[in-house]
């Protein structure tokens, strides 16, 4: 990759920073995923179930949900009819 003049630094860091929720159950994946985001600067929440999914998202603004469709015990389509 061509890094003339820091033009890829500087884009890197032009990012704007976001508020994230990832609702995950799998352990491994949340964690790789939070750990991802937040090594980029994000701010991230995680929940593992679709209750504490549908209880972060109506008590904070999110600028993105990663969300997993098959949580427990209330699945990702529940959440999300939810939330809309």
């Amino acid at each position: 990759m061509d890094n003339r003049d820091g033009f890829l630094t500087r884009a890197r860091y032009a990012c704007t920073i976001m508020r994230i929720l990832i609702a995950e159950d799998d352990k491994p994946i949340a964690a790789a995923l939070k750990a991802s985001r937040v090594e980029c600067g994000h701010a991230v929440d995680s929940v593992d179930n679709g209750v504490a999914a549908e209880h972060a998202l109506s008590s904070e603004a999110y600028d993105l949900l990663v969300l997993d469709l098959g949580l427990p015990p209330m699945d990702g389509q529940q959440v999300l009819r939810q939330a809309r």
